[in-house]
Order: structure tokens, then C-alpha cells, then sequence
């Protein structure tokens, strides 16, 4: 029987597996498509909530106070979950969020992003950062069960949700995709890859396939614009030229003086 994993020892075993030369690697990654959106969204600070965001690299729009499911520099000491239900943020009170691999720990995803749609103002932005079960990493975490180990350790034991599941529930709360980008697409083994193997392989296979690897990081916008109906312009026309027809049929039918 397998054993079920709680959402504090998936937390810490995240935060010990992003610590292999495998996760530093993934983390860069990561961190280059983040850089990537925030340099393309109009925002002018982010707040990070799940797994620390750590970065000595200058990410073009400040980064404010994390909201971090572990204390920074000791990975074993788990901060309150119940905090999660609600955020200590004002409604309406930032111009973006960025869940780190918040999903893949808690087992009510939908809450955050409830949560996320409250915290958020109108014209905010949502970065979910998150495993992605079409890899081959998800291959790999299907392939797990006959071996104990795997159904213990990180990052097999994580939630992984489909793009289609997240964009359905996003669009319940009036987000829209904007973009997603993937990276780590090769299998994750700890210790069976070079820095510089890593390095060429995520270059030559990310050519490949855009959206098949190991992580997503998806970019989503508030949309609360109105949506009014608008009559087609050709049928505005079709309109207007029957009505000049009538008018010229009835003046030619009209007798002269």
C-alpha cells in the first residue's frame, strides 16, 4: 500500500530535490523565461508565493517580501499552510503573483487561485510556475510505481496538472493565457547529467518541442473587460443597400406632376 505523502514532506522534499545540480540547473532555467515575461508585461514589482525565488540575477521590475512555504536557507522548517487559504495581501493589491510550484504541493489548487483573483487587480497578471504531466517527466512519474523509492522522494510524489486544467479553472475567474513556456526536457535522474550535457541538450530539444518539458511557466492576464455584442459590418451594409433599393423603387413608382 503507498504511503500517502503530506503536503508539508512534499514541500520539503521539493526544496531538497531543487538542491541536486538537476533543480539548480532547472531553477536557471526557469528563472530566464521569468525574466523573459516580466520584461514583457507592464508591472512594476512581483510577489512570489510557494518554493523561495532565489536569483542574483536582475529580473527588470522589483521583487517584493515572498510569500514562501519554507524559511529561506533551512529547507526543513515549514512555514503555516493555513496561511494559504487566505494570503495576507489587500484585495486588489498587486499588479502581479508568481505561484512557485505552489500547485504542485497543496491539495486544493482551485483556493489559490480564488485567492489569486482576489489579491490581483484589474489589469493583474498571474505566473504559474508548475510540472507538467505531458513530458517526459510525467512518462516517468507513470512509470514510478513498481518502485518504492520513486513513490516517496520528489518530484514524483507532486501534483502535476494538465495546461488544459489550469486554463479551464483560470477562465471560471475571468483569466486568459497569455503564453507558456517550458523547460527540463530531459528525464530528471539526479546525478546521471553533466552541467555542460544539460546545458546543450535543454538548447537542442527546446528547438524541438516548445511545450513538452519537465516544467511550464504560464503567463495569465485578468480579463474583465465587457464583452458587447457588435452587429457584422456586412450585415450593416446588406442592411443599408436594401433600404436604398426600397427608396428608389418607391420614387420610380411615383407618379410625376
Amino acid at each position: 500500500m503507498r504511503k500517502v505523502i503530506t503536503e508539508s514532506e512534499r514541500i520539503e522534499r521539493l526544496q531538497m530535490w531543487y538542491s541536486t545540480p538537476y533543480g539548480v540547473a532547472l531553477r536557471d532555467y526557469i528563472l530566464n523565461i521569468l525574466k523573459v515575461y516580466l520584461k514583457r508585461i507592464p508591472v512594476q514589482s512581483f510577489i512570489p508565493v510557494g518554493l523561495p525565488l532565489l536569483t542574483d540575477k536582475p529580473l527588470h521590475v522589483s521583487m517584493g517580501e515572498q510569500i514562501s512555504l519554507v524559511t529561506e536557507g533551512n529547507a526543513t522548517n515549514i512555514a503555516d499552510l493555513s496561511m494559504l487559504d487566505s494570503l495576507p495581501l489587500e484585495t486588489d493589491s498587486q499588479s502581479c503573483l508568481v505561484y512557485h510550484h505552489l500547485l504542485d504541493v497543496i491539495e486544493e489548487p482551485y483556493q489559490l487561485l480564488r485567492e489569486a483573483n482576489r489579491v490581483l487587480d484589474d489589469a493583474g497578471y498571474l505566473i504559474v510556475i508548475s510540472f507538467n504531466p505531458w513530458s517526459l517527466y510525467g512518462l516517468c512519474r507513470t512509470l514510478r510505481v513498481p518502485w518504492d523509492y520513486f513513490q516517496q522522494q520528489a518530484p514524483w510524489v507532486l501534483n502535476a496538472y494538465s495546461q488544459s486544467h489550469l486554463i479551464n479553472w483560470l477562465r471560471l475567474l475571468e483569466f486568459v493565457p497569455v503564453s507558456r513556456e517550458s523547460c527540463g526536457f530531459i528525464p530528471p535522474i539526479v546525478g546521471a547529467y553533466s552541467d555542460l550535457f544539460l546545458d546543450k541538450s535543454e538548447s537542442a530539444i527546446s528547438h524541438l518541442s516548445q511545450n513538452g518539458g519537465m516544467v511550464n511557466v504560464s503567463l495569465f492576464s485578468k480579463n474583465l473587460a465587457p464583452v458587447t455584442p457588435i452587429r457584422t459590418r456586412w450585415k450593416l451594409t446588406s442592411v443599408k443597400m436594401r433600404a436604398a433599393k426600397l427608396q428608389t423603387s418607391a420614387q420610380s413608382k411615383t407618379p410625376s406632376k
